[in-house]
């Protein structure tokens, strides 16, 4: 699970697959969970907001980021073709 760090605003990752402390990519402090924020289908990432959908790379919804990077361009690929 990726969550958003208070101070860097980047995405946090847990410290391991079976602990329940996240840890902030950047600086390494002990980081809670926020509530309500889904998680991308294909990064993984926690993101606020409606999110987007992922077809073609994945069922269901990503984040922006993964839309930029990954979906849009798998699309005007699909179109080229």
């Amino acid at each position: 699970m990726n969550l958003k760090c208070q101070h860097s605003r980047t995405y946090l990752a847990q410290s391991s697959p079976s602990s329940q402390v996240r840890r902030c990519v950047d600086c390494n402090s002990q980081v809670e969970p926020q509530e309500g924020l889904k998680t991308c289908s294909i990064c993984e990432a926690e993101y606020e907001g409606w999110g987007n959908n992922a077809e073609p790379v994945n069922p269901g919804r990503c984040c922006d980021s993964c839309n930029w990077n990954q979906v849009i361009p798998a699309r005007i690929i699909g179109l080229t073709r």
